[in-house]
């Protein structure tokens, strides 16, 4: 229900500007391949993708992350 109420969005503004009143300017994510909903909220964030060691419905991820045939997708953002 609380979906649609940009309720996620604000929450990451405020980690941004927290992220850059410590002088750091690069945050990063995973996410399971399966979650496509995560994998579009971030992309739509900026998060880019990072390279992987395999595609997975047209998705890079890193096989193995979290233990044996345990993908992930990560991704990262630079802020400016």
């Amino acid at each position: 229900e609380y979906r649609g109420k940009k309720i996620g969005k604000q929450l990451y503004s405020h980690f941004f500007d927290i992220i850059k009143q410590n002088r750091r300017n690069t945050i990063r994510c995973v996410t399971s391949p399966v979650n496509k909903t995560s994998i579009a909220y971030h992309t739509k964030m900026g998060f880019k993708i990072e390279q992987g060691d395999k595609n997975l419905d047209n998705v890079s991820l890193h096989t193995n992350y979290d233990g044996v045939n345990q993908g992930r997708v990560l991704f990262v953002k630079h802020l400016v």
